[in-house]
């Protein structure tokens, strides 16, 4: 993303009023901006882009310590999300992209930024990087803890949280930049 294309998309709101609005501390002149892809979509570097950019960006690394539990929640993974959202600037990463609807309401005037890819290409590199190791943050997510051997569950995943985002953002194109890694 060109620094030209970004400064254009993720503006602040204009001057009318709207501008002054705080809530819970969050200035809405400046939007918060949330990678809302799943992980292996390219987020690593979106995180680079937020840091360049001066973004103060949360990310998975928030959550290592839920991964290694014997379980948790989305609502226990919601509420801390919701909490750090606070101070952070941008988020990237799972669990971000799952809480995109909360993450919305919370947060007016907000910007969303979905990255996808090929689904064979995604699967294929989650298999690669996660495997076998259980994590319950992912267990919460899939339904499983981990893709190798459940590539349908986490495929089927992927591809109806794609849709949904697509869905949601669907009259508010301002709101969410669609892109897809294979297009650069």
């Amino acid at each position: 993303i060109s620094n030209k294309v970004w400064q254009k998309w993720a503006r602040p709101l204009p001057e009318n009023g709207a501008s002054h609005i705080r809530r819970k501390g969050y200035d809405m002149a400046k939007p918060k901006v949330f990678g809302i892809g799943f992980q292996k979509t390219g987020t690593t570097t979106l995180g680079v882009i937020f840091d360049r950019l001066g973004y103060r960006t949360a990310s998975y690394h928030q959550f290592r310590d839920f991964a290694g539990r014997d379980s948790v929640s989305m609502k226990e993974i919601e509420t801390e999300a919701l909490r750090l959202a606070q101070d952070y600037d941008a988020a990237k990463d799972t669990p971000w992209p799952l809480l995109y609807q909360s993450l919305d309401r919370t947060f007016p005037g907000s910007k969303f930024i979905h990255v996808t890819r090929d689904p064979e290409a995604w699967i294929t590199s989650a298999v690669k990087d996660f495997g076998t190791h259980p994590n319950a943050i992912h267990q919460a997510i899939y339904g499983v803890p981990c893709p190798e051997g459940h590539e349908e569950i986490w495929r089927t995943r992927y591809l109806r949280h794609n849709e949904e985002v697509q869905a949601y953002f669907r009259d508010r194109p301002e709101d969410c930049l669609f892109l897809r890694l294979e297009d650069g």
